[in-house]
């Protein structure tokens, strides 16, 4: 029998190793050190670990036991790989996985595949699977009991079964160790905040990769400068235009195109516009005697194997090419040192590294090309494809970072640990209201799976010669503006969609939805900040905030965005929505008027230009007034307040949005707490931090709902009109503001 290694690198998660002859080495996911020796426990032992008490039956299984938690293994097999199954209670759901379709519980949906690929035009059914990006993490959720989760370090091909016939989840690895981490916690946040601190949380982004991006495979440079100032004559804000394929030369890597020579004053026009420059890069090599990239690459002999020992050929966009073998250590830090010779050459702010399933056979439909013949120097193709990504979004992180500037990178495959590196979409999604819907799930399982920043192309990408119709291309606009990357994107040889060609009335209501994402910069920017420290997703199923909620299960086209704001976003063609308010007060920020909830479902049918967004009792929002674009500095910050009967606590965090300088401690972190009491509301600020010198002089605190009778700052009156509260910013001491009040329903959340 295998030993049984145990170990506990945190409080409340178990590592259960099972090995043969050799020791096992973690996947380059984790990046956690065991913090103690492992215990070795044989058949009939008992041992308390990390918090959590360990039973081995007769047979070798775990039992584990986490105050009234407990996790039971009921089979285990090994062979060329391993299969494994444990015991899941029969009410559970159960989240995770990475991208998938259907629904946002997997429970009996189907058998997944975690093996990254390309689905091509089968996409056009987007629950077809496996998708572009796997994660062997999930977690079983229940509203009356503790959420558990599992992470099966493993890096080969498996299929799972989550439960789909039995009150049990099977693994089958097709090869490799078995690995898992056993994840107890409080509740979904807790278990997140475990697992990501074994994978790794995200980098703060640039502040502008969290503005509008517009993209279209491909732009030239003139056509990027005419959208860019098409922009702004709409009042449309605007931070990046995105480069697709075609600006290369023959779609090799790092060149530019014949139609792209004067790339250098163009990207400085843009520039000059308040717009930043992302460029597409594949991971292969085309084939040419004449190109220095494949000359280099053949010299230094860093290319992919096939298992006869010459080189792997495989077919991408270029034609024939190599692939850089990205599992050495030199070929890894060899190729990234190219992304930041083209970033200081050209001027280019951010990279897209796109077709790294890796995908070099689908666009020959797999003749003559066969994955499995690829030979990497960590191992065989299926050994390596699902880290493939990871690894080169490691390298080309680790070298970017080392300019000094915050990095802008975006990856459309990846395993657990990806969010380490920034964005990640949702892959070609196609222009149909199915891809609408299906999009807020996936966003939301990738957020259950430790991937806070993603995103779905707005408008939909595929197919050629299909164009959105502007009915749904503004319900996706509307729900983009919500998700963590707002990509505008769509393929060649389809009718331009930039919101401003649909029409004079698809432009003013993207521009107001466009102008909301922009006021709320400042509550996403602090989001953003909190997914990094604790691993905490930014767009939230409903139960992650209101877990005791049986209900909240129920409803998953609806979500949080953040602590505080409800989305019901509307995704039928029909017009109409069923969305869920859990218990509570909840102020309509269309109306301006509070709803007392006790578990209410409502069917409505929204005009076009309306989305019910809601504002959750409790609220503080950090806002802003909106801009073009993320480089016009602001000096007024404001801060909504809706508070009604519960007591909140949360922050306001505000960096350069450019440097790393925060890690220096340059950064400005404010902590805001409200209590009513009565006909009063007490709102306290505390500075945690003060490093950044920031260009805000005036914090506004806006009270919604309530008409302000008087107010105190520190026990001294302070200006204040009948719903605001004028201080001064930055906050350098602890101020205690006492506001009395009386209730109105009049005023809008935006007024």
């Amino acid at each position: 029998m295998a030993r049984l290694r145990v170990s506990s690198p945190i409080l409340g998660v178990i590592n259960v190793i099972r090995e043969s002859t050799k020791p096992h080495r973690h996947s380059p996911a984790v990046v956690i050190k065991e913090v103690e020796a492992p215990a070795i426990l044989a058949p009939g032992e008992r041992k308390l670990i990390g918090g959590v008490e360990i039973a081995v039956d007769e047979r070798g299984l775990l039992t584990l036991r986490w105050e009234s938690v407990e996790f039971r293994e009921l089979h285990f097999k090994s062979d060329s790989g391993f299969t494994w199954r444990h015991e899941i209670p029969h009410c559970a759901r159960v989240y995770g996985f990475g991208l998938r379709g259907g629904l946002l519980n997997k429970r009996r949906w189907k058998t997944l595949r975690l093996w990254n690929r390309d689905p091509c035009f089968t996409y056009a059914n987007p629950d077809t699977d496996p998708l572009y990006l796997s994660i062997p993490f999930y977690m079983i959720v229940g509203s009356r009991t503790r959420p558990i989760g599992v992470f099966i370090d493993c890096a080969y091909p498996m299929l799972v079964d989550p439960g789909t016939r039995r009150d049990y989840v099977e693994v089958c690895a097709l090869g490799g160790e078995f690995c898992v981490f056993v994840i107890f916690g409080r509740d979904i946040k807790d278990v997140l905040e475990k697992y990501t601190a074994l994978t790794g949380r995200p980098p703060l982004p640039p502040l502008w990769g969290l503005g509008i991006i517009q993209s279209r495979w491909s732009y030239t440079l003139e056509e990027a400068v005419r959208v860019v100032l098409t922009y702004r004559k709409f009042g449309i804000p605007l931070d990046a235009v995105f480069l697709d394929i075609d600006y290369m030369d023959k779609h090799k890597v790092f060149t530019w195109g014949r139609k792209y020579r004067r790339a250098k004053k163009y990207i400085s026009l843009l520039h000059a516009l308040g717009c930043k420059v992302i460029v597409n890069v594949d991971p292969y090599v085309k084939i040419d005697r004449r190109y220095k990239l494949f000359v280099e690459c053949v010299a230094r002999d860093y290319y992919v194997r096939d298992k006869r020992g010459g080189a792997f050929i495989g077919y991408a966009w270029s034609g024939t090419c190599i692939i850089p073998d990205v599992t050495r250590e030199d070929v890894r830090r060899w190729w990234a040192r190219f992304y930041v010779k083209f970033m200081q050459e050209y001027g280019v702010d951010g990279f897209c590294n796109d077709m790294n399933e890796p995908t070099f056979d689908t666009r020959v439909l797999k003749i003559g090309i066969k994955p499995d013949d690829a030979m990497f120097s960590a191992g065989e193709f299926k050994e390596v494809a699902n880290i493939f990504a990871l690894l080169e979004n490691d390298a080309v992180f680790s070298e970017l970072r080392k300019t000094g500037r915050r990095v802008f990178l975006m990856s459309r495959s990846g395993f657990a640990g990806i969010q380490r590196y920034g964005f990640v979409w949702t892959g070609d999604v196609w222009s149909t209201w199915i891809h609408l819907r299906r999009s807020v799930t996936m966003i939301l399982g990738l957020s259950l799976s430790g991937v806070p920043l993603s995103g779905a192309d707005i408008g939909g990408f595929n197919p050629p010669l299909l164009r959105v119709n502007p009915k749904l291309f503004i319900r996706w606009f509307q729900l983009g503006m919500f998700y963590p990357l707002a990509r505008v994107h769509y393929t060649k040889n389809k009718l331009p969609q930039e919101p401003y060609t649909f029409g004079s009335r698809v432009v003013e209501i993207c521009r107001r939805y466009a102008r909301l994402r922009y006021h709320l910069l400042p509550y996403l920017y602090t989001l953003v900040w909190e997914a990094h420290v604790r691993g905490v997703p930014i767009v939230r199923p409903l139960f992650f905030e209101f877990p005791d909620d049986a209900l909240a299960y129920e409803f998953e086209e609806e979500f949080m965005f953040g602590p505080w704001i409800l989305v019901a976003p509307v995704l039928r063609q029909d017009d109409t929505v069923i969305y869920y308010l859990p218990r509570g007060y909840w102020l309509d920020v269309k109306r301006g008027q509070v709803v007392r909830s006790r578990g209410l479902i409502f069917r409505e049918k929204i005009p076009l230009e309306d989305m019910p967004i809601f504002v959750r009792d409790g609220a503080l929002i950090p806002s802003q007034e909106p801009v073009n674009h993320t480089g016009e500095r602001v000096n007024k910050l404001l801060l909504h307040v809706f508070v009604r009967r519960e007591e909140s606590t949360w922050f306001v965090y505000e960096d350069d949005g450019i440097t790393n300088a925060y890690e220096r401690g340059e950064y400005n972190l404010i902590e805001v707490s409200a209590r009513p009491r009565d006909d009063e509301l007490i709102i306290k600020l505390t500075p945690k931090n003060l490093g950044f010198k920031t260009t805000v002089r005036t914090l506004v605190v806006r009270l919604h709902t309530c008409r302000v009778r008087r107010a105190e700052l520190n026990g001294k009156s302070v200006d204040f009109n009948e719903c605001e509260v004028f201080l001064p910013y930055p906050v350098s001491e602890v101020l205690k503001i006492k506001v009395a009040t009386e209730h109105t329903d009049t005023m809008s959340f935006f007024a």
